[in-house]
């Protein structure tokens, strides 16, 4: 090729001479014909010199599978096309020209030499590329949570291992979660919720994936009250943040005395029930910012109820009419809440009983025996045996049967349960 172009210089020089004596010989001779020699070598001398090649290193090192740039002259130093590229194994390293810059690939592991020539001259730069296979990427973790606004960094080989600039990182949505290369390890920044996979990709085409999940930015607990009072047996519940704010299984609820107190989470509400007296802090946390609130709660038992031993003795004294209710004290009026007390009878034929503020309100139905149960709601109990009989019969006969409404019976009835 070298040659075909100085054989195409030498004819365009000889295109040139026989023109310029052509000339001479049709005009008048105004200088000698010695001189006609020095025009043509003037000529030739306005005609650009070729750049001499030069590459500024004399070794470089290149991934296997990675391709790398370098430069042999300046962009405008002169005709690229006079310049042969070469590679000693093209088995090793691939090279080709790119305007007034060699570009080569990795193939394999090795050496290889990259000469650059300038076909008119023959002057030449080379440089020897060294091919490496680099280490496989490795992710130190397979999986990550975060939370939007979160940094995480993971390795992903050792910092020494290898050069970093033979490994890429992709993130599979990069909305949710932006991933980079950060010396030997992965940067990771949460973006929005949702779930990304991060991949590292060494140059010759070994990967390492990760799975990241980014959760919401968690909602800081916020209990409105301070502290609470119960009865034990007794069930509230308060508000802990709004209903939709967070994933409510993100936040965890204790008792510092669950003897005291129970809790748990329900929903966006924590659900507590005084368990025995005393006082017992509840405390909710977001489990990974580890944000808190918390409050008191202080447990009595309800009052205990308890019959009248006087009263019940004046009641066993008195003919009752059948239909018509009696009124039997449980506690002193004022001594606590109605609410936290139940009745039943066990034989609502016999007698019915329910909850009448601080008394029960015991209506006889028929003859028999039956008890009558008072329980407050922190477990306690009072009861009251009472057998109906009629008037003009022992007690201990035990004549049951449904008594007519006006009819008088007589009433036997105890706290304590009696002997027949």
């Amino acid at each position: 090729m070298a040659k075909n172009l100085q054989k195409k210089r030498k004819k365009c020089l000889a295109i040139i001479l026989a023109g310029m004596m052509a000339l001479s010989a049709a005009a008048p001779m105004a200088t000698s014909a010695a001189q006609l020699p020095q025009e043509a070598g003037s000529l030739v001398s306005t005609l650009p010199s070729p750049a001499v090649p030069s590459i500024k290193n004399t070794q470089a090192t290149v991934g296997k599978g990675e391709t790398m740039s370098l430069s042999y002259m300046g962009r405008s130093a002169g005709v690229f096309a006079n310049y042969i590229i070469e590679s000693s194994d093209a088995s090793v390293v691939k090279a080709w020209r790119y305007g007034s810059t060699v570009k080569y690939t990795g193939l394999k592991s090795g050496t290889a030499t990259i000469t650059v020539t300038e076909i008119t001259t023959g002057a030449k730069d080379s440089i020897v590329i060294t091919v490496k296979d680099p280490v496989n990427p490795k992710l130190a973790k397979s999986s990550v949570t975060m939370t939007v606004g979160d940094t995480e960094q993971v390795s992903y080989m050792k910092a020494s291992a290898d050069l970093f600039r033979f490994y890429t990182v992709t993130s599979s949505n990069s909305k949710v979660v932006s991933a980079g290369r950060y010396g030997s390890t992965v940067k990771l920044t949460a973006k929005s919720a949702g779930t990304a996979t991060v991949t590292v990709t060494a140059c010759d085409g070994v990967k390492s994936s990760m799975k990241v999940t980014v959760r919401k930015a968690p909602v800081k607990p916020s209990i409105y009250i301070n502290s609470a009072k119960l009865v034990a047996g007794e069930v509230a519940q308060v508000s802990y943040m709004p209903k939709s704010a967070a994933p409510f299984e993100n936040y965890t609820v204790t008792s510092s005395n669950e003897n005291v107190v129970y809790a748990v989470r329900y929903g966006s509400t924590v659900r507590f029930v005084g368990i025995d007296a005393g006082t017992a802090t509840i405390t909710v946390t977001e489990k990974y910012s580890g944000a808190k609130d918390s409050f008191t709660v202080t447990v009595r038992r309800a009052v205990t109820p308890m019959f009248d031993e006087y009263v019940l003795e004046r009641l066993g004294d008195t003919d009752l009419e059948f239909g018509v209710p009696i009124y039997i004290p449980y506690m002193s009026k004022s001594a606590d809440d109605f609410s936290y007390y139940t009745v039943k009878s066990s034989n609502p034929s016999v007698a019915t009983a329910s909850r009448y503020g601080s008394t029960v309100k015991l209506t006889p139905k028929g003859y028999g025996d039956t008890v009558i149960t008072v329980a407050s709601i922190s477990g306690d109990v009072a009861e009251l045996y009472v057998t109906f009989y009629p008037v003009t019969q022992y007690a201990s006969n035990h004549i049951t049967g449904e008594g007519a409404v006006g009819e008088t019976a007589a009433v036997r009835i105890s706290s304590a349960k009696a002997l027949d």
